[in-house]
């Protein structure tokens, strides 16, 4: 399911008054909620994003005007909660709204909130019991831009006017006694930051935690120390830039949005395009931008990813857009491989899938007779084969055997590919 909202807000927090609501593409098929079909949310603008919880078929969106929208996804029935009916707050320099710029939805199922420009602008719905709490944060935090939970259950958010939050309630959100909390900035000892404006920030399958500044990006590899009496500062990763000089990774790029696919490859959004990086980020794989493919404008807002398919989704200034990726999420059962197309036609020359492998598998494609075709590694669990051997020819027709392994050597064969010209 892709949920998609319609507002913004500019890079100082000025909110729009759009009135579009939310959109929302299941089954191959578009709905819609805004006030003009749902009377539930005739005062409701500037929707700004979503935290589903699957387990209760409930998706939450957040409003910098008009608080925050609980949606059922089974009857499609609306609630909003304002300063009037729950205990958000109204936002201090403008009373008469109730401003939520961040939620999120921890591993529990808990609901987590940042209410904008109130006194104590961190809230939670308990899964449990619905109930509401909130929290203190010892800083002034005016907004939070995105809510991200790294292994450790800690929450990291980019925040306005500056800096980088890092909370954690300890695993008891009833007893505030025990909660912890640090701001980031730029500086060494004061979190390591490439620059104080932070836009975004995204957990890897490694468990570090990657921040995107108008400076670039920093890395958090110590995310689990971050919280404690010394605290850790983030790294910058040093590439090779085309012109030869060595730089810091996206030094000259304003950040604006992280991703990250099921191989723990980078998406990355900024406000010249889109690039694909490899894990460790040393490795420019993709650039897109509106000279080389229908984006409509270079301005990235978001980038999701759905795992299971590899599709990844990026928002920009113009619109949204779709690219199809090679990496899907690993599979519980890898006992066969589904090869996509197969048989392969004389008049396919696109890439050819192969699906279920065991994740970041090793891949080798013989011949009947066992000469080796091909060999590549899955990229979560899937690999893609073009058709061509070492050569860059094209494979001669016949049946090709597709051979798996781990990083232990331990191999079988998988799927069988039939290839004609």
């Amino acid at each position: 399911v892709v949920y998609v909202s319609a507002g913004s807000t500019d890079d100082s927090w000025g909110p729009t008054f759009n009135p579009y609501g939310f959109f929302i593409y299941r089954d191959n098929k578009w709905t819609y909620k805004n006030l003009y079909n749902d009377n539930n949310l005739a005062d409701v603008y500037g929707i700004l994003g979503s935290a589903p919880v699957p387990a209760k078929r409930i998706t939450n969106y957040r409003s910098f005007l008009s608080g925050l929208v609980k949606y059922n996804d089974n009857d499609g029935s609306t609630y909003v909660y304002t300063k009037d009916n729950s205990i958000l707050e109204g936002a201090q320099h403008d009373p008469q709204r109730t401003k939520v710029s961040a939620l999120a939805t921890d591993a529990q199922s808990n609901v987590w909130i940042c209410n904008s420009d109130a006194l104590k602008p961190l809230k939670v719905i308990k899964a449990s019991d619905e109930t509401m709490h909130e929290f203190t944060i010892p800083y002034n935090i005016e907004v939070m831009k995105k809510l991200v939970f790294d292994d450790y259950g800690q929450i990291w958010a980019p925040t306005r006017p500056t800096g980088l939050l890092v909370f954690s309630d300890n695993g008891t959100i009833d007893d505030v006694t025990d909660d912890k909390s640090r701001w980031l900035h730029s500086g060494a000892g004061n979190g390591g930051l490439p620059a104080d404006d932070v836009f975004c920030v995204a957990k890897d399958l490694d468990g570090n935690i990657w921040a995107g500044t108008y400076q670039g990006i920093a890395v958090f590899y110590c995310a689990g120390s971050v919280l404690s009496q010394n605290g850790c500062d983030a790294d910058q990763i040093k590439v090779v830039n085309p012109d030869g000089y060595v730089g810091y990774l996206f030094g000259t790029e304003t950040v604006r949005a992280i991703a990250v696919d099921a191989a723990n490859r980078k998406w990355i959004g900024t406000t010249n395009g889109l690039w694909l990086i490899s894990a460790d980020g040393k490795d420019q794989l993709l650039k897109f931008n509106t000279e080389n493919s229908p984006m409509p404008t270079n301005q990235v807002t978001d980038i999701e990813i759905d795992d299971k398919t590899g599709e990844v989704f990026i928002g920009t200034t113009g619109g949204l857009i779709s690219y199809q990726g090679d990496a899907v999420s690993a599979c519980n059962d890898c006992e066969s491989a589904l090869v996509y197309p197969n048989p392969v036609r004389p008049d396919y020359t696109g890439p050819i899938a192969i699906k279920g492998l065991t994740d970041l598998a090793y891949v080798k494609i013989t011949d009947i007779s066992g000469t080796l075709i091909y060999q590549g590694k899955a990229n979560g669990s899937q690999m893609i084969w073009d058709g061509k051997n070492y050569k860059g020819e094209r494979a001669k027709s016949g049946v090709y055997l597709v051979f798996s392994s781990t990083d232990l050597g331990k191999e079988k064969r998988v799927a069988k590919i039939l290839l004609t010209n």
